[in-house]
């Protein structure tokens, strides 16, 4: 059996996207499940979420529409080497 990408192009949601100005970008939880693999960096491809700040109650979540049998889930992180972005990170998978 191959793997599909049951989250791609799913509602997906979070607390708050990072606005960044510096770069005239929004990164929007639908970026993170476009079907977009950077290529160079998540940065440079425009091809993920961030939220804004460091509140402990931020959080990202896709919908995913159905239930499904979950092999593997794959998260690409930020390449501009912040260290401990993912400390206390939860992934769950949760019947809704």
């Amino acid at each position: 059996m191959s793997a599909v990408n049951v989250a791609r192009v799913k509602n997906a949601t979070q607390l708050s996207a990072f606005n960044d100005e510096t770069n005239g970008f929004v990164w929007t939880a639908d970026k993170a499940v476009d079907g977009v693999v950077p290529e160079r960096s998540p940065e440079v491809d425009k091809c993920c979420s961030a939220s804004q700040g460091n509140a402990a109650d931020n959080y990202w979540e896709v919908h995913l529409g159905g239930m499904f049998m979950v092999g593997r889930i794959n998260i690409i992180g930020r390449t501009d080497n912040k260290p401990g972005i993912y400390y206390r990170s939860i992934i769950s998978l949760a019947r809704i």
